[in-house]
């Protein structure tokens, strides 16, 4: 939750899922282009411009689709700096 304006931390009681998300998300955007998935093999990361490069990828390619969950009105699940894919 926040103001829209800036992020809020998450809360300690939802870190495990939020890493054990964020890893998923990395394995998905790895499969988006051999460099990077040799790339995330060989370090077990992505940069985040690697991470979005990759997204883009699977997303256009038609192997993932995006889900996204928000309440605009209430400024919850909002990035206050959106990157377009």
């Amino acid at each position: 939750m926040g103001d829209g304006k800036t992020a809020a931390d998450i809360r300690p009681n939802m870190k495990e899922a939020a890493e054990a998300a964020r890893l998923a998300l990395m394995e998905a955007a790895a499969e988006g282009e051999d460099a990077l998935l040799e790339k995330y093999l060989e370090s077990g990361s992505l940069s985040d411009e690697e991470l979005m490069r990759g997204l883009k990828q699977v997303i256009h390619s038609g192997a993932y689709f995006p889900v996204l969950c928000a309440a605009g009105g209430r400024s919850i699940g909002l990035c206050p700096c959106s990157m377009p894919l």
